[in-house]
Parts: structure tokens; C-alpha cells; sequence
């Protein structure tokens, strides 16, 4: 019997045909077997498409979940952040408020100035616990002015500019920012530079030197500026910890083996300053260069650091 004659459909002929021996002769017995097959693989199709359409489903919610929960924490962050920012300029005002009365008053003046203290290291907590909640709560992009660059040049400027302006908060952001979008970049390095600075004269030093390492691990230790600069302030902080030894080691790999860059002479002057005034285990806690962070006071070279190391 032909195929033609078994079965009218193409496929059923093609199907018996992959099996049949020479003469496509095929029992009905082996043909009800191949439909059978057939059947089972297109309901195992149709099942896997359901299977695929769930899942799609599922992810489209749970994509949605996640855009409503982000949306919600910028929106809490923003409320966080105008009220904080309210409080420092509260706080700023309160401290002119002081300072005008402490003049006026001139007989109690010591009085004045005691308070005036209190006030400054008031300051000081408020704008850690600034940087500690935007850190936490991953919301630091809310100190992002918003008019930004595009290039990346343009981005280490504006960080570099709002330091200088005494906006700790907002140039860390911006720098913070520039690291990401220009990540292994030599202008993301220098962004780098900036946060480590920031976090070295709040004397929050195990971030600086975390910091700083990053920058030269993204260069993977080359002969380049940026990993010069960043090993000359690794140094520096070291020293300020008074990791009097591991500053010099630094310094000294520096000068030795990236002998090429500008940085590796600085490094000899360096070196000979660590070993004249680094004293193991004493802190020299480092004096505050720009607007905030110039409003708290320096305690006396080995003090007990703010941040409890």
C-alpha cells in the first residue's frame, strides 16, 4: 500500500517516511505511534508558551512593583533631605544669631564662645548624619545640582568648584556620579580624588583610603598622574593615623617603582616629612580646607578621632 493511499495529509506521509523501509510501506499500527508523538510534542509546545506567557506576566508586575518602590524612596529621600537642609540653614542662622550677641554683649563673651563651640560641633553631627542617610538610604544623587555637564572634564570641574564653594555634600555627589558614568576613565579617577579628600578631612579614613585604592586599581597600577596622586594621599592618610610605617611603604613604592611620574619626587619630600613628624599609633587629624567642613573644630594632634578609631 502507497502512501497516498494510507493517509491524505503531507505530513503524516513525511512522518511515516523517516521511519519506513525502502517503498514508504508503513503499518497503520507504527503511523497511529508517530501521531501520537506528534500530539504529545505539540501539547508539550503549547504547554511551555503558557509557561513562557506566566513568566512574562509575573516580571511585567514585578518590574512595576520596583518602579513604584523607587519612585516612593526618591520622593521620601527628597522630603528627608529638604528637612535636613532646613536644619543646617536653621543651624547657620542660630550661629550668626550667636556670634552678633556674643559681640554685643562683650562681659560674657567666654560664655559666647563656649556655646559658639557647641554649635560647631553640633554642625559637624548634622552634616555626618547628612552624608550617613543619603549613603544608607542610596539616595546621594537627590545633592545632584540640575544642570550637569556632559563631558567628563566638565564633571571633575563642577566637583572641584562646589568643594571649593564649601558644598561638602553636593560635591561628593557629583563626584560620586562622574565615577559611575565615566567608570575607569582618568577623569573618573580625579572625581575620586575629590570624595577621598572629603572623606580624609571628616576623618572618615578607612573610606578615603578605600576610596583611593579604587582609583588605582582602576588604572591597574600604571604609570599614570591619577594613580600617582592617589597613592601620594593614601600615604597622607596613612600618616594621619599614624600608620607611621605602612605611610613610608607606600611612598617608597612610589618613588621606586612609577620613578617616571611627577608624584615619585614629591614622594622623597613626603617621605622625609612622615619620618620627622609620624609618631606610631598618635592621630594628627587634618584641618578642614573648605566651608563646612572648616565649621567644626580641630581637635589637638593625637586626640581621639570624632569617629571613635
Amino acid at each position: 500500500m502507497g502512501c497516498s493511499m494510507i493517509r491524505p495529509h503531507l505530513l503524516s506521509c513525511l512522518l511515516a517516511l523517516s521511519f519506513a523501509l525502502p517503498g514508504c510501506i508503513v503499518t497503520s499500527g507504527r503511523m497511529a505511534t508517530l501521531e501520537g508523538r506528534v500530539s504529545k510534542l505539540e501539547k508539550e509546545r503549547s504547554a511551555l508558551i503558557a509557561d513562557l506567557q506566566r513568566e512574562q506576566k509575573r516580571l511585567r508586575r514585578l518590574h512595576d512593583e520596583i518602579e513604584r518602590s523607587t519612585g516612593h524612596l526618591r520622593h521620601s529621600g527628597a522630603r528627608i533631605t529638604t528637612r535636613i537642609d532646613q536644619l543646617e540653614q536653621r543651624l547657620k542662622q542660630l550661629r550668626g544669631e550667636l556670634e552678633v550677641y556674643g559681640h554685643r554683649m562683650g562681659g560674657v563673651g567666654r560664655l559666647s564662645s563656649r556655646y559658639g563651640k557647641d554649635i560647631d560641633q553640633l554642625q559637624r553631627r548634622i552634616s555626618r548624619l547628612i552624608a550617613d542617610l543619603r549613603d544608607r538610604a542610596g539616595i546621594a544623587i537627590l545633592a545632584l545640582p540640575k544642570d550637569l555637564p556632559e563631558q567628563a572634564d566638565d564633571w571633575v570641574k563642577l566637583a572641584q568648584l562646589r568643594f571649593d564653594q564649601g558644598e561638602v555634600r553636593v560635591a561628593e555627589a557629583i563626584a560620586k556620579e562622574c565615577d559611575k558614568r565615566f567608570a575607569g576613565s582618568m577623569q573618573a579617577g580625579e572625581c575620586g580624588l575629590i570624595r577621598a579628600r572629603v572623606y580624609f578631612e571628616e576623618h572618615r579614613f578607612d573610606e578615603a583610603i578605600k576610596t583611593l585604592q579604587a582609583v588605582h586599581d582602576a588604572q591597574g597600577g600604571k604609570a599614570v598622574e591619577v594613580v600617582g596622586k592617589s597613592l601620594l594621599a593614601i600615604g597622607q592618610v596613612l600618616a594621619a593615623e599614624g600608620k607611621c610605617s605602612d605611610a613610608l611603604n607606600v611612598l617608597d613604592y612610589l618613588r621606586r617603582d612609577l620613578a617616571k611620574l611627577p608624584q615619585a619626587k614629591l614622594a622623597r619630600k613626603r617621605r622625609n616629612g612622615v619620618k620627622k613628624s609620624c609618631k606610631a599609633g598618635v592621630m594628627r587629624l587634618p584641618e578642614r580646607t573648605s566651608g563646612s567642613l572648616k565649621a567644626a573644630p580641630v581637635p589637638p594632634p593625637g586626640a581621639a578621632s570624632p569617629t571613635g578609631r
